[in-house]
Parts: structure tokens; sequence; C-alpha cells
């Protein structure tokens, strides 16, 4: 048997719950907290014999800063002797339920790192979010925390919020780097099932919108000197989180609390969710409910493939073990980005997918690295061979009008920017004065012109003859050493 080097312990008590929680959490039950307390001591004592020398401990929730330091430092006791030397304890913190004060008693405790769930300094995007703290809370926070003593200092941020705009993110990343914390995770907003935010029929931003997005936090962090070592992960050199290194890098694992996830020796199991019926359930002596789910090898192999491909190292195709597909390898080592040519953001780590000229194929199209699936893949693949050989659209908008013209084929010796993707849709964009753009559409969304990026109904200047497919026209006579015009409807 395998023994565990990382401990989640889960909290799920909360002062209310957020419009986009999915999480295991429960309101108004803080009278609960002795007893849970208690009920996740003796599950330590039933789990025990899973776990080795612990090198991170990550306290998660739920909102862990409302256990109080008092219990939080009866937890820590009981793990101390289990503990390495140089072992990193983190724990989450809403803004409004901490001070200097309690930071110091959580810090005097043992907690070594904490993370803030600040998720935007924008009030008016606070009040999407259904969020407690506003943003004087927030900096206000991230002040208590450094006045506590704490050398490692996270904040949680979200982008694609509804109604978020680029003066907001923007206004985000200004006052993220002006705080110059040492961590910092910046997750894209999901609308979970079962949420407020879905019950609300809140829409996200625009898919191109919030991949543009990305791109601006990844490059201005990066310029502020900051590490983007995971997909939605930045830190200053030395702050990684370890804790969360520890799950990318497929490593066995132990959760304690409800809803908590384990995995130990090809074998996973979730406690159920409950606050009640965990207490009472540990209370008779006995482990909690859980679902158990056991992992045979190709699994655990295409997870150390799926983990791996999140971060920014090289992966060793030794612990890794061989592709599914080798030969769909092959072609994304052959279509690798050349990094002389793009910008440093762009090229070190994981990024939105932008696939490019491939400058060794004769068709010009590029393999697409990483992040899609093989059968993705294969459809836009597919879509974009198509089009390159006949110029036809072909794709999920079927009922698209005839293009009224030919459109016209690449001249030979274009040097073609790239392509832009969307689901199945493309737009094909010369370099000035090398030919006209070329657009599809598909069923989801649309690329039309770069300097747009935008879901739109374009229409032709009187003096242009348009190719016109579906909602994009787009002139059909080379444009001029600027770039094409494009008119609104």
């Amino acid at each position: 048997m395998s023994s565990a080097g990382h401990l989640y312990l889960h909290t799920p008590f909360c002062g209310s719950r957020c419009g986009y929680c999915a999480f295991t959490v429960e309101v108004g039950v803080l009278d609960r907290r002795d007893a849970y307390t208690d009920a996740l001591l003796a599950e330590l004592a039933v789990e025990g014999e899973r776990m080795g020398t612990l090198r991170t401990i990550y306290v998660g929730g739920g909102t862990p800063s409302l256990m109080g330091p008092e219990r939080i430092a009866r937890l820590l006791d009981a793990l101390r002797p289990r503990c390495a030397d140089d072992v990193e304890i983190s724990m989450e913190a809403n803004p409004e339920t901490v001070d200097e004060r309690s930071l110091a008693a959580y810090r005097e405790a043992g907690i070594t790192r904490v993370s803030l769930g600040v998720q935007s300094f924008q009030a008016g995007m606070l009040r999407v979010l259904d969020r407690q703290a506003g943003p004087e809370q927030a900096v206000a926070a991230v002040d208590a925390a450094r006045g506590a003593g704490f050398e490692s200092i996270s904040v949680d941020l979200m982008f694609g919020v509804p109604g978020q705009t680029d003066e907001l993110l923007d206004a985000d990343l200004a006052r993220a780097l002006e705080m110059g914390v040492d961590h910092i995770s910046w997750y894209e907003l999901e609308i979970k099932p079962r949420t407020a935010l879905e019950r609300a029929g809140a829409a996200l931003p625009d898919e191109d919108w919030a991949a543009d997005a990305y791109e601006r936090i990844v490059g201005s962090l990066e310029g502020a000197g900051y590490r983007w070592y995971e997909t939605a992960n930045f830190a200053r050199p030395g702050h990684e989180c370890r804790h969360s290194l520890g799950y990318w890098s497929a490593d066995d694992y132990v959760g304690l609390g409800v809803g908590a996830v384990s995995t130990v020796d090809g074998r996973r199991w979730r406690n159920h969710a409950g606050v009640d019926a965990y207490i009472g359930t540990l209370s008779s002596g006995v482990p909690p409910t859980r679902s158990v789910e056991h992992l045979d090898e190709p699994t655990r192999r295409r997870e150390r493939w799926m983990l791996a491909l999140r971060r920014d190292e090289p992966m060793d195709m030794r612990w890794a073990g061989p592709p599914d597909h080798p030969e769909a390898l092959e072609r994304l080592r052959r279509g690798r980005p050349d990094r002389r040519r793009r910008r440093s953001h762009r090229a070190r780590a994981p990024r939105p997918i932008r696939p490019e000229r491939d400058p060794s194929a004769t068709d010009g199209i590029r393999v697409m690295p990483n992040l899609l699936t093989t059968r993705q893949e294969r459809i836009l693949r597919a879509v974009v061979e198509e089009f390159v050989a006949s110029g036809a659209l072909v794709g999920a908008n079927t009922s698209s009008p005839a293009p009224t013209s030919t459109p016209p084929r690449r001249p030979s010796g274009t040097n073609w920017r790239g392509w832009r993707t969307s689901a199945i849709s493309i737009t094909r964009t010369p370099r000035r004065g090398g030919g006209p753009p070329i657009a599809g559409t598909a069923t989801t969304s649309m690329w039309c012109c770069p300097r747009l990026r935008t879901r739109c109904r374009l229409r032709r200047r009187p003096s242009e003859t348009p190719w016109v497919s579906g909602n994009c026209s787009v002139r059909s006579t080379p444009p001029s050493r600027r770039s094409p015009r494009w008119s609104r409807r």
C-alpha cells in the first residue's frame, strides 16, 4: 500500500451561497462546527494508515475561515506528528471573515499559506456573483495577511463574468498587479447546473471575447514576472502551490470531510454530502458513506496525460505512458508553434487554441496544439481540409445560402497570418496586401474581422462586391495596405 503525502480537509460552512457555487457547502449550520471538527478527527483516525509523511495540507471549503482559529488549531495539532519539516499548509478564506488578528491566530496555529477568495475588485461584478465582500474588504484582507506575517499570499479571481467588459477586466488586472500578491488563480466562470446564475438565466460573455481576455491576463501577469505554471495559475518564483502540483502530478492524496475525494492505490472514493449524516456516521465509529471507483491502468494513464498537459513543464513519457494514438502525437510534434515568431506569453505554456500555418505542409494546415480531444481534432481537420481543397463552406450551418460568387483561392506564396476557430467556424486572414479574408460560420458562433472578433452581422459598402455566406459578408477584392474596412448593420 502506498502512503499519500497530500491531505485535503473540507469545511462546508458558508455564510451564504454564491451565485456560481456548485460545491458541497451548507449555510446556516455554524452551530455544527464543533461536532464537525470531532468528526474530521474521527475520520482521520480511520484513514490515518493511508497517509505517509504529509508534504502538503490544504484546508478548503466552503469557507474555512468560518471555522475559527481554535478549531483549525485542533486539526493541525492532531496532524503535526505526520507532517514533514517543510510542510505547506494552505487555507482558503473569504475577505469579509478575516482581519489581521484572526489571520495572525491562523498563522500561529500552523497555516503557512493563505488563499483569499476575491473573485473581482469591481463592485458590480461582485454583485453579479453574489459575493458578500466588497472591493475595499478584499484589499484590506490582503493587507491584513501581510500584517499577520504570511510570506505566501494567493488570491482567486474570475473572468468571463456576465456583464464584464474590457475596461472592467483591465481594472482587475491593474489592481491585482498593484497589490503584488505572490500567487494568482484566475479562472473562467462556468455556470453550473442548479446554481443561482443558471436559474436566473445569466448569459456568459461571448466565447471569442473570453479567449482574448484569457490571453490578456496571461500576457499581463507574465509580463509582471509571474510564472504561468498551470492553465489558470500564476506564481512568483518559489510560490507555486505545492498541494495543487501534487494533484497535477497524479500523486496519491487523501480527502477528509463531506464531499471530499481521495485517490490512493488506484482506488478513488468520495464522501457523500450532508453535514448531519457525516457527523452521525462517524460518531458511531464507522467510516462515512461514500461512493468508490476502481481506476484501471488505461484510465490512470489517460489522467496522467490530462493532468500533465495542464502544466508548463515537459512531460516524462516514461511516467505518463504511451498515448492512445501515437500518430496524433507525431502530428502534434510536427505542428509545434514556431516560438521565434510568437510573443513569449503565447509560447511557453498552455494557451487558447490558435493553430497556425505549418510551412512544411502543402495544404497550409497546422495540427492543433493540445487541448483538443481526438474527435474534435478529427472533425476540425476534416472541415479545414475540405475548405482549403474546395473553397466551399462545410459544417454545422447547413442552412446558409450558397456563396454568390466563388471565393478567391489562396494566391501562390501568400503568407497567411493564421486560422481563427470557434467550434467548427473558421476564418482565414492574410497579412496586409496578401489577399482577402475568407470566413465561415457555424451554429454556435463565428469569427469575423480580427479587429472586431464579435458575433455581428456585416454588410458590404456600395463599392464592394461581397462574398456572402450566412451572416457574414467579406470583401472579394484584394485589400490595400490598410486593413479591410467593415461596417455593421
